[in-house]
């Protein structure tokens, strides 16, 4: 399975709690106001973009909780070795 280096988890994790869901709120309480163009084809472009990165980094997140717990198990197993020598 997929794993993303920190960095770019962080990253698309900021975007997707924070930058994206910040600027749609803006631009769609704007166009009320001042009358843009598209709000509501924005809104739910943006809402697809968050799911869809959202789901990116779940996968990525899935698959580094199993190396983790495969280190895990590793480490485990090589300590009960140990143990009996």
């Amino acid at each position: 399975m997929p794993v993303l280096p920190s960095k770019v988890y962080d990253v698309l994790k900021w975007l997707v709690i924070t930058v994206i869901p910040a600027c749609t709120t803006f631009y769609v309480v704007c166009a009320g106001i001042w009358g843009w163009p598209m709000a509501d084809a924005i809104a739910k472009t943006s809402a697809a973009l968050c799911i869809l990165i959202g789901t990116i980094i779940g996968i990525s997140q899935i698959g580094y909780n199993k190396t983790i717990a495969t280190s895990k198990t590793e480490v485990e197993n090589a300590a009960a070795k140990e143990e009996k020598t």
